[in-house]
């Protein structure tokens, strides 16, 4: 390394560990950096990518499971097998499944036969260290809120009709909803948003309240539960409770149900136009998640270097 590139280094460093050092708790921060990881991807400085995630790991005491996947990936497109294994090992912590770990092409063709018998190996103990984490009371209640809502939300597929759709909607959904809803609300006011940090799984709780944000227009037009719920959700981002990529998905719902074109949207549910993507990247950068066309790229990289980036608005 020459004197130029340690000086570069070394400010960047600095640069790096002020932003994370201002607050080890907010969250916004953090979903920042992780956008930044995103730039010098597409960029395709991967070493710099790797290097702010690795900061990000030594700040924070939880770190989303997304963020070890694609690092471990990075490690592995760089040839870093230390790395790699490091950054393996941690998503185990954090509930990656070692069948999805040996979904992934680059890590399947990167690491040896001695390499997979040391993740086995360690696999049921850093499992158990993840599973001891999570809330087992909260984590149980949320599933089979999640697993009876899912239900409920099944039978309307089995109206015919538009009309017959939305009356089963606002006449045995709802009042199901509104129940799910209060519990959840409980919950958070006990324990935090039950999402991923809380009971493992990200989607369950985002899912039931996605469902209550599509009940009809009329319906949502009208309803007081979720316009309540949004400060406790925006705050449970900024704690780290929920991904700012799953509230996008829980407004979005609610947004595209009031079927009012002059409120901006994340452009998750209804991909925005050409002319409205500015519109919709306003809402995008309030909340921390990527561009429209920062996520186009993201995906012409994905297919150019065999990376799988979960860069999917829902993850």
């Amino acid at each position: 390394m020459t004197k130029k590139q340690l000086v570069f280094f070394t400010v960047y460093f600095f640069a790096i560990a002020l932003s994370l050092g201002q607050s080890t708790t907010d969250y916004t921060i953090y979903h920042q950096n992780v956008l930044k990881t995103e730039q010098h991807i597409v960029d395709e400085n991967y070493s710099d990518a790797l290097f702010i995630y690795e900061q990000l790991f030594k700040t924070y005491d939880f770190i989303f499971l997304r963020d070890y996947k694609i690092a471990s990936q990075l490690a592995a497109y760089t040839k870093n097998k230390e790395k790699t294994l490091s950054y393996i090992e941690l998503g185990i912590q954090a509930g990656w499944s070692l069948t999805s770990i040996k979904k992934h092409t680059l890590l399947k063709k990167y690491l040896s036969k001695e390499d997979w018998k040391i993740i086995k190996k360690k696999y049921d103990s850093l499992t158990s260290i993840h599973e001891r984490t999570l809330n087992k009371e909260v984590q149980a209640q949320v599933k089979k809120m999640y697993a009876k809502d899912q239900w409920k939300a099944l039978k309307a597929l089995f109206r015919f009709s538009e009309k017959a759709q939305t009356r089963y909607a606002e006449n045995k959904f709802a009042p199901h909803s509104e129940q799910q809803i209060a519990k959840l609300m409980d919950i958070m006011a006990t324990y935090g948003y039950p999402g991923e940090q809380l009971v493992g799984k990200g989607y369950w709780t985002s899912t039931i309240i996605s469902h209550h944000n599509s009940i009809s227009t009329t319906y949502n037009r009208n309803d007081t539960l979720y316009t309540t719920l949004i400060p406790v959700l925006k705050e449970a981002i900024q704690k780290g409770q929920l991904s700012p990529y799953q509230f996008a998905i829980i407004d979005d719902w609610y947004l595209t149900s009031l079927n009012d074109d002059s409120k901006p949207n994340y452009g998750i549910i209804r991909p925005p136009s050409p002319e409205n993507v500015s519109k919709t990247n306003n809402p995008r950068a309030a909340i921390g998640i990527r561009t429209i066309a920062l996520r186009d790229s993201l995906l012409t990289v994905e297919e150019k270097i065999g990376i799988h980036l979960y860069i999917m608005d829902i993850w």
